[in-house]
């Protein structure tokens, strides 16, 4: 079968189809069979290339370089294939040509140099060696291996016991001990004579005024004058002119006067603190220089011929002034705030006639 006939039959023979794996493993196969023969064709020019090298003779080559002999150190160098049966067959290559016949001659012509016998000298026996005396190795002690002390074990310092500094007990505030009012001074006429008063003095009282007297309304009363006028009033005053923070109160009957009130810190007979029944009012303020100056008023309705009960309380810079009607025990309270007088006497003060009983002076805080 010829080679076009074979190919046709390559052609029409159908092969088995093949899945996209074997494909892949079918090109894998083919590139790695071209590739190993184009290393093996590499591989081959350059075996060819080191045998021209080193067995020709020509340019180029080992002998030729080493200036038309061969090297010491490869005495076969330019020797062609010359060692190799039937090397006239391939003579075609570069390094396979037969040797000269110059070349032949020369290498039979060359006599064999004949080799010059040396007559041997005799030798002198060999001076023998000196036994070695061996020396003496010392011999090393074994280097003593320092004993470590143990270290003391440091006894701990026992850490000090912290004792907690006990808390006192807080000391309990003393309880203020509260304010017990002391009676300073107190009148209620008893032992005075009914009739005028004459003298300056009256029992405790002190009477700035005139035309004043003793009278029983019940029991004994102080009846101040009818006369007396609003800038030179009566004035009656007990006590010590150094008292301070103290209550003055005192039972009062208007009768016909347009004022009937008690006083404290009284100076002299123009300078006090005054409060009581006054115009129709509970009324509260200073006689300074011969004049009234009011502080404050509170309304309260009263009857000239009926007992109140009147009180006014200096403490500091505070006054209050306080009005009862004791058959009713309907009461009116009235304040103010003055710095005016700190110290004096308390008392009585009328503007035209009026009475007064029960005198009493306490203490304040």
């Amino acid at each position: 079968m010829g080679v076009g006939e074979e190919r046709g039959l390559l052609k029409t023979r159908e092969l088995p189809a093949l899945g996209a794996g074997q494909h892949s493993t079918v090109r894998r196969a083919l590139a790695t069979g071209r590739g190993r023969i184009a290393s093996a064709g590499v591989a081959m020019a350059l075996a060819v290339v080191a045998a021209t090298f080193v067995l020709g003779r020509g340019p180029g080559t080992l002998v030729w370089l080493s200036r038309g002999s061969a090297p010491s150190w490869l005495p076969f160098a330019g020797s062609g294939l010359s060692w190799v049966p039937y090397s006239q067959e391939v003579s075609w290559l570069p390094f396979g040509s037969r040797p000269s016949q110059a070349h032949l001659a020369s290498v039979v012509t060359s006599p064999t140099p004949t080799p010059t016998i040396a007559t041997p000298e005799p030798t002198a026996p060999p001076t023998a060696a000196p036994t070695p005396v061996p020396t003496e190795v010392p011999t090393h002690l074994p280097t003593p291996i320092p004993v470590v002390k143990p270290k003391p074990t440091p006894t701990p310092t026992p850490e000090p016991v912290h004792t907690p500094t006990p808390t006192p007990p807080p000391t309990p505030s003393p309880t203020p001990t509260p304010f017990v009012s002391v009676l300073l001074a107190s009148d209620n006429f008893e032992s005075d004579p009914v009739g005028p008063i004459t003298g300056t003095t009256q029992g405790p009282l002190y009477m700035n005024g005139t035309g004043q007297s003793i009278a029983i309304d019940g029991t004994h009363v102080l009846v101040t004058a009818a006369a007396s006028s609003s800038t030179a009033p009566d004035v009656d005053v007990l006590g010590d002119p150094a008292w301070t923070n103290y209550t003055v109160s005192a039972s009062v009957k208007p009768l016909q006067s347009s004022a009937a009130m008690v006083v404290a810190r009284y100076v002299d007979s123009t300078h006090f603190y005054a409060c009581g029944l006054n115009g129709g009012v509970l009324w509260l303020g200073k006689l300074y220089g011969g004049t009234w100056y009011n502080f404050s008023t509170r309304p309260f309705s009263y009857v000239g011929s009926t007992w109140y009960t009147v009180s006014l309380t200096v403490s500091g810079d505070t006054l209050t002034c306080t009005v009862t009607d004791p058959a009713t025990s309907a009461t009116a309270t009235t304040a103010a705030t003055q710095n005016y007088f700190s110290n004096g006497r308390a008392g009585v003060v009328s503007i035209g006639s009026a009475e007064f009983d029960n005198l009493y002076v306490r203490s304040a805080p």
